[in-house]
């Protein structure tokens, strides 16, 4: 599984900043913002409180957030399932529970992909067929498929001014 959580040597993945006042450092480099903020933000955690980046808005916050990511690829849902992994618990269990509804087929108790291919517009068998990677039904091999978990918990509280500016996006916020 491709594990959002960076390993030694693969910038791409794994990002911080530690801010302090008007300076953010990180892997993006130093970056000197109109700020007053103290902080710290790596790929699986952010805490932060403070006057946020003005030329975005006057906005005061102080929060926490913890998450998490797992990803992986394969050519059927079970593939798909044997290949993800991620030990952080609670994760761990809501990630197997899933696996069990997107598992079943849409005539055992508890599936869901009955609903799933009626939101979607696709007929029910031709869905399963997708899941479970059946190339006889598909005409072929199937094309392979990308799982993205995401899981995440924050606390915190906040309050934004925007007086029409233009921020560092382009916008101009009232």
């Amino acid at each position: 599984a491709d594990l959002a959580v960076a390993k030694a040597g693969d910038p791409e993945k794994y990002k911080w900043e530690l801010s302090f006042a008007c300076v953010s450092v990180g892997t993006k480099g130093m970056q000197v913002k109109p700020q007053m903020k103290v902080g710290l933000t790596t790929n699986n955690f952010r805490l932060d409180a403070g006057l946020d980046d003005v030329r975005d808005g006057i906005r005061l916050a102080m929060k926490g957030e913890m998450f998490v990511e797992a990803a992986c690829k394969g050519r059927s849902v079970g593939e798909l399932h044997r290949s993800i992994a991620c030990d952080t618990p609670g994760f761990r269990e809501a990630l197997n529970v899933v696996k069990k509804m997107l598992g079943q087929t849409a005539s055992t108790t508890g599936s869901c992909v009955s609903e799933a291919a009626r939101l979607l517009g696709y007929d029910r068998e031709y869905l399963e067929a997708v899941l479970q990677g059946d190339a006889a039904t598909l005409g072929g091999l199937p094309k392979q498929m990308t799982l993205q978990v995401q899981a995440g918990a924050s606390v915190g509280v906040s309050g934004k001014v925007c007086l029409g500016w233009c921020d560092t996006r382009g916008y101009h916020m009232v």
